[in-house]
């Protein structure tokens, strides 16, 4: 059940869908004196969720959600912080009010109080025995005030605006579910409210070409996601490029604030790949439109910065995500190899499988026919980059039981299409539009379609991939906290497949020609599936193109609602 608006008036219904995976639901509920939102509603929604938390106020109907009390937000982050109850027999009053001071009114309200308290003692006990309690309130001289009169309960209600909502959930730790039913249609900002989840706290690691752009964008510009840093790491340029790319896009769409800090910028026991082929000589070519980063990038050591910050979290709440070549990743389990119990989990963007894993089409190299890796026939780059690294956390059983692996097989049915692009440049796909509209376009879009005419050109001229390019990066991001837009077994979707991977490490290796289109497999991923039941890395054969397209494009707009 994952929802932060419920009403059960029939044009703001939520029809679901409904899932009862959370630990404590806790349903919202106003308007004890409001006969179209009738209090027993929300006692029968909470018996039919286990550990759901009922709570109501003694409130007319349209003061329950529409009131605003500062007093309350500062009882709400105290909660989302500590754990703390407000005391007992608290009372926070009214700052903002539905309804204006006029006398009628708010002597109107006064006597639909008096008539509902009447009724107080029997709806008490119905939420008890639903696990929840009932706020209090006062009506004076027209002003409302809520206060906290049950400390039985596991969380508290409260009323405060969409943004205030989002920064409090950064401090959640456990699971929790949001559900609002009442008077919504006084506040307007109420009525745009979405279903809401627990935000993810991720670390990202990229060597920031085309692609880790659209990672960056949806790992900083997602409601779910809490962005806890960034680390760099060479691969698709030298590591003081792919560093610089990172600040820029960062500050492209406002988010300077996420801390930068360079990681690796060679392998530990072989020489730098890079990809200029792809991503040009930058490693983000093909557009003018990047700002200059303002803020500079952290001194601290990166694996350092990525254990403290992953360590602060609560024990398995955080995912790595891993984009670029592993060396840092690798290092970091290797110095801290407790890190592996404490999160939860990690998410690669690298390798290739094969053998009719999928049937995405994976492009030709002029004379060199099929493949299924992109830097050598058998090779995927952010494994070819570092093998050993990657060989390294694929044999570590317990953090392989944590991985999420998103290779080429699975990247390559999520293709930037023209369509996609116009669509992306737009805000939603149109024909017929006008030069004065195209000039129109935010300086955010212009950017990332920049970015992805260059990747377009680059897949068609190298690889034969006409459609469009595929976005391999973002989808790693995805995986960490849209579990449910990845398709994860051949068959049933129930199972989940688990596969075993190593990597090949023999063979030469490096950037010439001669070397990537030569015989040698090193870098290749050779995946097998376990035995039923057995633990290993997950790897997702399928997505949900449309949902994954439509984060993308939340993520923008985003970005323009707050420049």
């Amino acid at each position: 059940m994952n929802c932060i608006h419920y009403s059960i008036r029939p044009h703001y219904r939520f029809e679901g869908p409904w899932i009862a995976n959370t630990s404590h639901p806790l349903l919202l509920i106003g308007n004890t004196a409001d006969p179209v939102t009738p209090v027993k509603h929300a006692i029968n929604m909470a018996k039919g969720f286990a550990g759901a938390v009922a709570l109501t106020q003694d409130s007319s109907g349209h003061c329950s959600i529409s009131t605003y009390s500062n007093c309350t937000v500062q009882y709400v982050r105290r909660y989302f912080d500590t754990g703390d109850l407000p005391p007992i027999n608290t009372t926070c009053p009214a700052d903002e009010m539905p309804f204006g001071p006029d006398a009628d009114e708010a002597g109107a309200v006064g006597v639909e109080l008096m008539e509902a308290r009447k009724r107080h003692a029997t709806i008490a006990a119905a939420l008890h025995g639903a696990g929840g309690g009932l706020l209090g309130s006062a009506v004076a001289g027209g002003r409302a005030a809520a206060g906290w009169f049950d400390q039985s309960t596991t969380a508290m209600w409260e009323q405060i605006r969409d943004h205030e909502f989002r920064a409090a959930f950064l401090r959640i730790h456990e699971p929790l579910t949001l559900c609002f039913a009442g008077g919504v249609e006084k506040k307007p900002y109420m009525n745009k409210m979405q279903p809401y989840r627990r935000r993810t706290p991720i670390w990202l690691d990229c060597d920031t070409g085309h692609d880790d752009a659209f990672a960056i964008l949806l790992a900083a510009r997602s409601d779910e996601v809490d962005l806890l840093g960034i680390t760099t790491v060479y691969g698709n340029a030298p590591l003081e490029n792919t560093t610089y790319n990172t600040r820029a896009i960062l500050k492209a769409i406002g988010r300077e604030d996420v801390p930068v800090y360079p990681g690796a910028s060679k392998p530990s026991c072989r020489e730098a790949a890079h990809a200029p082929d792809i991503h040009g000589a930058s490693g983000l070519d093909g557009t003018d439109c990047l700002p200059e980063p303002t803020v500079p990038a952290r001194t601290t050591d990166a694996v350092q910065a990525m254990y403290e910050s992953l360590n602060a979290e609560p024990a398995g709440t955080a995912w790595l995500v891993a984009v670029g070549a592993l060396t840092s990743i690798a290092a970091l389990f290797s110095k801290h190899p407790h890190v592996v119990d404490h999160i939860a989990g990690l998410s690669i963007m690298g390798g290739a499988v094969g053998g009719g894993f999928t049937d995405a089409p994976m492009g030709t190299v002029a004379g060199a026919g099929e493949r299924f890796g992109n830097h050598t026939p058998y090779a995927e780059f952010n494994i070819y980059c570092d093998p050993e690294a990657a060989r390294a956390i694929f044999s570590n059983p317990a953090l392989a039981a944590k991985t999420t692996l998103t290779p080429l097989d699975l990247t390559h049915q999520f293709l930037a299409t023209s369509e996609v692009q116009k669509s992306l440049l737009y805000g939603s796909i149109k024909s017929g539009l006008s030069e004065e509209a195209t000039r129109s376009v935010t300086p955010v879009r212009r950017l990332f379609f920049e970015i992805l005419t260059f990747f377009a050109k680059t897949y068609a001229d190298v690889f034969g991939l006409k459609e469009g390019p595929p976005l391999h990066d973002p989808l790693a991001v995805a995986a960490a906290f849209r579990h449910e837009l990845f398709i994860y077994s051949k068959g049933s979707q129930s199972e989940r497949e688990h596969f075993t991977v190593d990597v090949v490490v023999e063979g030469e290796h490096g950037d010439s020609d001669e070397i990537r289109s030569g015989p040698s497999q090193c870098g290749r991923t050779i995946v097998q599936q376990s035995l039923p039941g057995q633990p290993g890395v997950t790897i997702p054969r399928g997505l949900d193109t449309p949902a994954l397209w439509n984060l993308i494009e939340g993520c923008l707009g985003g970005v323009e609602a707050a420049s």
